[in-house]
């Protein structure tokens, strides 16, 4: 490695980017909990969130020892809750996305709001997460001959940061803000 400062991880090989999360149901003499668990990644020297990771500094020619982990079991969540909606506009889409420096396995996940505006992830490991809604009026567009509603016009967004711990997380509330437009210029200076 090149002289320099280091988050490392160990990840199992059963969770792959943009694949579901694999469940596991633990054993115990009562019988299966009802709780599930995953493999997650470990960082440097035992943390299952990145936030919590110890750098390990390199200097050139420089050889590191002890750096050694094990990999662990985490307790997955429901998050759940409602979005408001508003009439004329679409169902609302709700991204989740981890927070941190560095992005790790976890991707953006979706779901799509139901009529009245209540959504549900599974399977959610423990970490910080955002909730972005969005909506925009609802323009029939007609693709291989059949209606499909997208998007249009006018938008509307809502966030919200979710810290999930193990259990679960209910009656995460997004309220509606008017969507804003932004401008400006763009310049590139260069050959390519």
């Amino acid at each position: 490695l090149p002289a320099g400062e280091y988050v490392i991880a160990a990840q199992p090989q059963l969770r792959a980017v943009g694949l579901p999360v694999r469940e596991v149901l633990p054993m115990s003499a009562a019988g299966p909990r009802a709780r599930a668990v995953t493999a997650t990644p470990v960082f440097f020297p035992g943390a299952t969130d990145v936030a919590r990771a110890s750098r390990v500094t390199v200097a050139a020619g420089e050889e590191r020892t002890g750096i050694d982990l094990q990999l662990q079991y985490v307790p997955l969540a429901i998050v759940s809750g409602s979005v408001q909606v508003t009439p004329g506009m679409t169902a609302p889409i709700i991204a989740m996305a981890r927070l941190g420096d560095i992005g790790g396995p976890d991707p953006v996940t979706t779901s799509r709001a139901d009529t009245d505006g209540r959504f549900i992830f599974n399977a959610v490991r423990p970490g910080q997460y955002m909730l972005i809604a969005r909506s925009g009026q609802a323009s029939p567009v007609t693709t291989s001959g059949s209606p499909l509603i997208v998007p249009a016009g006018p938008l509307q967004w809502s966030t919200a940061e979710v810290t999930v711990d193990g259990d679960d997380v209910q009656n995460v509330a997004l309220t509606a803000q008017p969507g804003i437009t932004l401008r400006g210029r763009l310049t590139f200076e260069g050959a390519r």
